[in-house]
């Protein structure tokens, strides 16, 4: 499929897309008014890690500081936590709170969702508290473990210091000193003293470092009570169903388009039917019924018609000219009379003495068209009951001629069948070059598989977008069954576009116009609006019996 194609589908299938998107957007729309408004409310922290160095100089461990924010991120989202948090608020369940952590910045945002704003406030300031305190507890532990260890070594070593200095003052004040005694002492007071000197710098760095171990943890700013709600996001609910609901028109577009059995396009038709197109007539600007305004893109059509059906007398020795022609539709409406009536014009116009046949008794328009009775006509004919001088009437156009339908019986299906239409058949063939019979839409009617085997060719009249692929398939094979090969297709009330164009000529009044009468049709004139009364049953001068 080209993307032509694809264009064409969407545009066949807007109205699907656009109902599909409108009743997602409105389920959309009625849901999130229906969810209930939830606030969410954010407290930010600051975490500061410093874990080597001295007072004077302070080195950071970016990886540490990120898993330690890791941890208390964690941390305020456990169970335990959570637990304290809904036991300090009185709550029977803790609220849904959430850490993030922003992204290369020292920060935490502590959000907290409850359907009472006030409540969402107070719980994510109150989190905030608890993680605080649950770091300086964690570090009062830490510290603990880290200094008394060595605070009771350096205390048990001041002790035997303190001791073994007193021992060597005792033995020097003796009244009879011991100099090997005191030189021992001496040894030994040395040692101790190194020894306490060592633990006290030992323990002053361990005690520095856990003094720059200590989380620096702070509220940058406590939480607001939130004035618009958080939830329902209704703009992203709005928008995915907006998604979802282009996504399921276009889907639904397309599967529509795969089940639909009716032709829109002119390459469909002719690959499901094998038949060429002779003629496309434009929709009509202006609504109209029956015979075309003069040099309107309408007209100009069934002129091209015309000359494909019926070519001229120098073009006739190579294409051969088929002398009865059958104009039946495929669906009801699609416009098988107008078309009838104005080929019959444009072949007389073209020198061709031509008879239009209506032999559609349920619904005849012929006689409408050219302003004929239709009290008589062709089943009074076929019945017997009147003769052809009385069934035929002239027209205002030269060597153009009609047969309205006349009243329709019961029994006019046998009638086309009968004899008697062979015979008027033959008979008209010896008197007119085109014969055109107006049949009922074919498979409405059986009239039309009657009339299909008296003729020499059958035309098809359609419109695109209303014929079904079963439906001409139907057709065909019953004139297959007849032996009647169809002359091709006819377009009717085909969009206009850039293919048809308006070229009317400019028409100059002269004085000679005003004196014509009963010569055919003005120029410039609405054959419509010319008086073509049932009374005036003598044609123009030419025109042929």
């Amino acid at each position: 499929m080209e993307l032509s194609a694809y264009f064409q589908v969407l545009k066949r299938r807007r109205l699907v897309i656009v109902v599909t998107l409108a009743v997602a957007l409105a389920v959309a729309l009625l849901i999130s008014t229906q969810l209930p408004a939830v606030y969410r409310a954010t407290a930010t922290l600051r975490m500061l890690t410093a874990v080597s160095g001295s007072a004077d100089y302070l080195q950071y461990d970016v990886r540490y500081a990120e898993r330690l924010m890791n941890t208390y991120a964690n941390l305020a989202t456990s169970q335990p936590v959570l637990d304290e948090l809904a036991r300090a608020l009185n709550l029977a369940e803790p609220p849904k709170a959430t850490v993030t952590m922003i992204t290369n910045t020292e920060l935490l945002q502590v959000s907290v969702e409850d359907r009472d704003p006030e409540l969402a406030r107070d719980a994510a300031n109150k989190l905030c508290e608890i993680l605080i305190s649950e770091a300086k507890a964690r570090y009062e532990e830490l510290r603990k473990v880290s200094l008394d260890t060595l605070s009771v070594e350096l205390s048990q070593s001041q002790v035997e210091l303190e001791q073994t200095r007193q021992d060597y003052e005792t033995a020097l004040s003796a009244d009879f000193p011991d100099a090997e005694q005191i030189q021992v002492l001496r040894d030994l007071l040395t040692l101790r003293e190194g020894r306490y000197t060592t633990l006290l710098a030992q323990y002053e760095r361990v005690r520095a470092l856990v003094e720059l171990q200590a989380p620096s943890i702070s509220v940058v700013e406590a939480a607001r009570t939130p004035e618009t709600p958080s939830q329902p996001q209704r703009p992203l609910i709005l928008g995915l169903a907006a998604l979802l609901g282009l996504v399921g028109g276009l889907g639904l577009a397309f599967l529509l388009e795969a089940l639909d059995t009716r032709l829109y396009s002119r390459s469909q038709l002719v690959s499901v039917t094998g038949l060429p197109i002779l003629g496309e007539v434009p929709a009509s600007r202006r609504r109209q019924s029956g015979l075309f305004y003069e040099h309107s893109i309408e007209q100009e059509a069934v002129h091209r018609l015309s000359v494909n059906l019926f070519p001229p007398e120098a073009m006739r020795e190579r294409r051969p000219v088929r002398q009865v022609l059958m104009v039946t539709s495929v669906t009801p409406g699609d416009g098988k009379s107008t078309l009838t009536a104005n080929l019959g014009l444009a072949a007389a116009r073209l020198g061709n003495r031509t008879v239009l046949i209506d032999a559609d008794a349920r619904k005849p328009a012929l006689h409408q068209f050219f302003g004929v009775p239709n009290a008589d006509g062709l089943s009074d004919l076929l019945a017997g009951e009147i003769g052809l001088e009385q069934a035929i009437f002239e027209t205002k156009q030269a060597r153009l001629h009609v047969i309205p339908s006349g009243p329709w019986t019961s029994d006019f299906f046998a009638l086309l069948g009968s004899a008697a239409m062979v015979e008027l058949r033959d008979t008209l063939m010896q008197a007119y070059d085109v014969i055109l019979i107006d049949s009922p839409t074919f498979l409405a009617a059986a009239d039309g598989a009657v009339l299909a085997s008296l003729v020499e060719g059958v035309l098809l009249v359609l419109r695109l977008g209303r014929v079904r692929r079963e439906t001409i398939a139907a057709i065909l094979d019953q004139l297959a069954h007849l032996s009647v090969q169809p002359v091709g297709l006819v377009l009717n009330c085909v969009p206009n576009n850039s293919v048809h164009f308006d070229y009317r000529p400019v028409i100059r009044a002269r004085a000679s116009d005003t004196r014509r009468s009963g010569t055919g049709l003005a120029r410039g004139v609405n054959p419509q609006s010319a008086a073509w009364s049932a009374s005036e049953r003598v044609g123009e001068e030419g025109a042929d019996p």
